[in-house]
């Protein structure tokens, strides 16, 4: 089961949702419509041009996955053996089996919890937008 961490940032659902809670899932979903629009501005206008930029952060990002969450990513079994003598692969296990993409609860960690309410806190004192209480 896969945990969300201090740097992955998650709204509260409805059920839970107070008033305080309210205004971080707002502020969030205002920094996911910023960095879209960046992208958009950035990439998707001038796509040839950036071609190569995309196929490097595509492999970095690759790279991050397999060093940080190995067995998530990419589990032993999915992979295949490759005997290099005669060349023949031999497709793991589940190689052929279709992936579940049934929803699974997936709860923050303590410390995400925690990173998460001091946003709670931060978002209704020290950076209190007024529209946002509104």
């Amino acid at each position: 089961m896969t945990h969300f961490h201090e740097d992955i940032m998650k709204s509260f659902s409805r059920k839970v949702a107070t008033p305080a809670r309210k205004i971080f899932n707002y502020r969030l979903s205002r920094a996911r419509r910023m960095i879209e629009s960046v992208f958009d501005l950035l990439f998707y206008k001038n796509l040839s041009l950036y071609v190569n930029h995309i196929i490097m952060a595509c492999c970095a990002l690759h790279n991050f996955l397999l060093s940080k969450v190995p067995h998530q990513y990419t589990p032993l079994e999915c992979l295949e053996e490759k005997e290099f003598e005669s060349g023949n692969v031999t497709p793991g296990p589940r190689c052929n089996e279709p992936t579940s993409l049934s929803k699974t609860a997936c709860h923050p960690t303590n410390s995400a919890e925690l990173v998460r309410e001091s946003f709670v806190h931060y978002f209704n004192n020290e950076s209190q937008v007024s529209l946002a209480t509104k």
